[in-house]
Order: C-alpha cells, then sequence, then structure tokens
C-alpha cells in the first residue's frame, strides 16, 4: 500500500466518475470520511476513495450505510 496524497473534492469526484456535488453526499451520508482543511475545504483519503470504488465503502470503518451500486458507473446525459 503506498501513501498518496488525500483527493480533493474534484479528483475524488473524477475518480469515481461522479460530481463533485455526490462526493458531498457520499460524505454526509457517510460512506466517504472526509478530513477538514478548514471550514470549507475538505479532503478526502486515497484508500477511503479506492476502497468505495471497489465497492467497500465506509463498512470497513464500521458503517452501516452501504455503498450506491452505480459508483464508478459512467452516467451520460442523452442531447436533448
Amino acid at each position: 500500500m503506498t501513501t498518496q496524497p488525500p483527493y480533493t473534492t474534484q479528483e475524488a469526484a473524477d475518480r469515481l466518475r461522479v460530481t463533485p456535488a455526490t462526493i458531498r453526499r457520499y460524505a454526509k451520508a457517510g460512506l466517504l470520511p472526509r478530513l477538514a482543511v478548514n471550514q470549507r475545504v475538505h479532503r478526502y483519503s486515497a484508500d477511503a476513495v479506492e476502497a468505495l470504488l471497489n465497492g467497500e465503502g465506509a463498512a470497513a470503518n464500521g458503517a452501516s450505510v452501504n455503498p450506491p451500486s452505480d459508483v464508478g458507473a459512467r452516467h451520460d446525459r442523452d442531447p436533448e
């Protein structure tokens, strides 16, 4: 296991192929632990992001919430 610096919200979103708003919802729901840099800025452990991507989520840390089944799935919108 290599030590990686924590991801920004955008980096975590890119890695999980979701929006930054979804990352914030995952953190609020307890699916993705966040590290507070200050009141407005948060970082996300690379290990926690990878665990969520691999379907392990926060369950390994004792959370009772299961990760969504569509983490990492591509969601392209149809052109209007």
